[in-house]
Formats: C-alpha cells, sequence, structure tokens
C-alpha cells in the first residue's frame, strides 16, 4: 500500500464549493457573526443596568410553583422588598435559578429603582451568561467566514 503525500490530502466538502458559492457562505457567516454580536451587546446593556443602576437585596423562595404546561416542573417565586418597603414576588422560570432553590432560601438578588419588579440573580452567571454566549458564536462565526473568504488550496501534483 503506498501512503500519499499530506498535499493530496481531501479539504472536505466546506473547501469543495465554487468561489462565488464560498463568498455567499461567508458573507452569510459574516452576517451572523454581526448579528450574534449586535444581540450580545444588547443583553451586554442590560446586564450593565442591572449592575450599575441596580440595587442589591435578598430575595427568599416563597413558594414553588408548577408549570400548567408542564406538570412536573416547579419553579421558585421570590418574594423581596425594595427601598420603599413593598413587597414584591416574582416567578422565575425554572432555567434560571439555583438549583438548591427550596422554600426558604434566600438568595442575591439585584432590581432596578425604576421597575422594582424586575430583578436577576446577583452572580456572574444569570448576569453575563448570553452575552458571552453571544460573543462565542460570533467569534466562530467570524473565523468560519474568514476562512471561506480565503483562496482555495489547490493540492500540488507530485
Amino acid at each position: 500500500m503506498k501512503l500519499r503525500p499530506l498535499t493530496h490530502m481531501s479539504y472536505g466538502p466546506m473547501f469543495s464549493y465554487t468561489p462565488f458559492q464560498r463568498h455567499y457562505l461567508a458573507i452569510i457567516f459574516l452576517l451572523m457573526a454581526f448579528l450574534a454580536l449586535a444581540a450580545s451587546w444588547k443583553f451586554a446593556a442590560g446586564s450593565m443596568q442591572f449592575i450599575t443602576a441596580g440595587v442589591r437585596t435578598k430575595a427568599t423562595v416563597t413558594k414553588m410553583a408548577v408549570r400548567a404546561d408542564e406538570p412536573d416542573v416547579q419553579y421558585p417565586l421570590l418574594t423581596y422588598r425594595d427601598e420603599t418597603g413593598k413587597e414584591h414576588t416574582v416567578p422565575r422560570s425554572s432555567n434560571n435559578y439555583p438549583a438548591r432553590a427550596k422554600v426558604g432560601a434566600a438568595f442575591p438578588i439585584r432590581y432596578l429603582k425604576a421597575r422594582p419588579e424586575e430583578c436577576r440573580f446577583d452572580n456572574f452567571r444569570t448576569l453575563w451568561r448570553t452575552a458571552s454566549k453571544g460573543v462565542f458564536i460570533s467569534l466562530f462565526n467570524l473565523v468560519v467566514g474568514g476562512v471561506l473568504l480565503l483562496p482555495k488550496r489547490t493540492p500540488k501534483q507530485v
């Protein structure tokens, strides 16, 4: 069995498109990168609003509610008091709270003075998760789009 030199390796289906198709795909990936970056910017701006203007307090899980569409899934109802002493009870989605949430558990949160009914858990994951995912998706799309813009390599004939 004769081994072929590395220059004869197949580069895969991504590199077998015509130059026009490659540029078209590159434009699509670069547009997706731009959209992901714009969405990340929006989510980061929302997180910065909670970090800079948000008020820190503790919220207590007062009840575990059951979702109407999925009876097996429970989510916590958080109760906290704002600066004026008014009590607010807000539901949290099942995928947006710490797993240790039980009735009576207390968690640090941030709420906005202008809209005290809106709150977020005061931790890095809750405040920055969506924005950081968008940055990584954007970087991936930028790399793929940039690779597609490179000229097609043709293997050398031996």
